[in-house]
């Protein structure tokens, strides 16, 4: 029977104000575990980093015998085609440094790679203004570049030290 009355217990007590309590209370108490969490994750962002020795790339690296080498940012005009076949220009924007063996810098030849980075900064020019946009796009694309770029440094170098090219920026306007 609907009488428009308010909900009582068995008493005759009414039960609408303990439900809406209740859920009151669950809805402030879900909103305070939400702030607490919020505060203190930006608490931790704000903590300095402790980092112990060993976790940090360079002495992992040294550790193992890699040294990283960055060969600097670089910019050049890739080619790009639009809906109506019309052909323009865009930038691409890449800075990679690359992960070789220590070892090759102590070699008996006395080269270093520090020596060959302008070769190598040229050779990878020298592809990447060949490249079309949809040469590099998707995982598969960039998978490419990172071979064909590693390809040219071992070309370069002579030798099999170079171990992986790793991307720092990468930008396709």
């Amino acid at each position: 029977m609907a009488t428009g009355q308010p909900a009582t217990d068995q008493k005759g007590k009414s039960t609408g104000g303990k439900n809406r309590m209740r859920w009151v209370l669950a809805g402030a108490f879900a909103i305070l575990v939400v702030g607490i969490s919020a505060g203190a994750g930006i608490w931790r962002m704000q903590q300095p980093a402790v980092v112990t020795e060993g976790q940090t790339i360079s002495a992992a690296r040294a550790a193992s015998g890699q040294i990283l080498l960055p060969v600097g940012r670089i910019t050049v005009n890739v080619t790009a085609s639009g809906l109506s076949g019309d052909r323009r220009s865009r930038f691409l924007v890449i800075e990679p440094t690359l992960l070789y063996d220590a070892a090759f810098d102590a070699g008996a030849e006395g080269r270093r790679m520090a020596d060959l980075q302008p070769a190598l900064r040229d050779s990878f020019i020298e592809y990447l203004s060949q490249l079309h946009e949809d040469d590099v796009y998707g995982s598969a694309g960039l998978a490419d570049l990172r071979h064909e770029l590693l390809r040219r440094a071992r070309l370069v170098t002579a030798s099999e030290a170079p171990i992986s090219i790793l991307l720092q920026d990468f930008v396709l306007q």
